[in-house]
């Protein structure tokens, strides 16, 4: 992390605002939140207080900031109910997001401000956003989390370093190996937003075919898309010939759990080629093969 990130962390900006107390008064809203004194806190705002006052004394922190920063959720929950800005940020670019991610906030407290609206991408000045700092600060229930929002793994910080360089840098609890296995979560995700608006757009386009036509389309789509070794493009159009809800060949349940295998989805293999073997039974042409892909699956 950017050597100014850290001068200016939590200890040294206490520092800091000791030394200067004399040219501002820290509010006392967020003296109240920094004590975790709830029942001032909860008295100040019914009295008027602004939940979103800045502290002068500390790049313009929030209220917000200060109770995400302790981990403080009680105080999180009444703060935004009082109208906190879950996106104000101080003047080098801290977000109360940012704060819960690298020092006591908890998964509870992300949860709180992410279903508040709280803006996943924020970046600080120095490029950081809220799943570099999680890792940073080994908190993998943390990084859980935001990686299950959504957050990309392959954001980049102002010196370049995306999560996986992160996690190799620290070799704390978040490992290299739980970041690609994210990676590849993140990705298979979007790759499946993507089909999925796909093949609503496919059934738009076509929903004026007759269902014969839609059928030996969708085939012939399906076994060229085979033939050119393209499986992701094959599984496409085999949920499309599945959403006619007409009956098909066998054979079509035996290439599409192959495909599937192919595309590294077992258990979705699994399904399609015991639907094979449920419907050609022990006669059918590709019954052993079936059997043996079914095998693989179950290693």
């Amino acid at each position: 992390m950017n050597k100014l990130a850290f001068y200016f962390s939590r200890p040294c900006l206490i520092l800091l605002s000791l030394m200067f107390a004399g040219c501002a008064t820290q509010p006392k809203l967020i003296t109240a939140i920094r004590h975790h004194d709830v029942q001032k806190v909860e008295l100040m705002l019914q009295k008027g207080s602004d939940p979103n006052v800045s502290d002068k004394n500390n790049y313009q922190r929030t209220p917000l900031y200060y109770a995400a920063e302790g981990g403080y959720n009680d105080l999180v929950t009444k703060l935004i109910a009082a109208g906190a800005d879950v996106d104000q940020a101080s003047s080098d670019g801290w977000t109360p997001l940012l704060a819960a991610a690298r020092y006591d906030g908890d998964m509870e407290t992300i949860q709180l401000l992410v279903d508040s609206g709280a803006n996943l991408g924020q970046t600080n000045n120095y490029g950081w956003n809220a799943l570099l700092l999680a890792i940073w600060s080994n908190k993998p229930n943390v990084v859980t989390v935001l990686l299950d929002y959504g957050l990309s793994p392959d954001h980049r910080n102002g010196e370049d370093q995306d999560a996986y360089d992160i996690a190799r840098m620290q070799k704390n609890l978040v490992t290299p190996e739980m970041i690609q296995k994210y990676r590849d979560e993140y990705l298979q995700k979007q790759m499946i937003a993507e089909t999925e608006q796909k093949l609503e757009v496919a059934e738009n386009r076509d929903a004026e075919l007759g269902l014969s036509l839609k059928r030996d389309k969708y085939l012939i789509a399906y076994s060229d898309a085979l033939k050119n070794e393209n499986y992701l493009e094959a599984v496409f159009y085999a949920r499309l010939l599945e959403g006619l809800n007409i009956e098909m060949e066998d054979d079509f349940y035996y290439s599409w759990g192959e495909t599937l295998l192919k595309l590294n989805k077992p258990e979705e293999a699994k399904v399609k080629l015991n639907e094979y073997l449920k419907r050609a039974g022990s006669q059918g042409e590709y019954y052993t093969q079936a059997l043996r892909l079914i095998l693989q699956t179950e290693k």
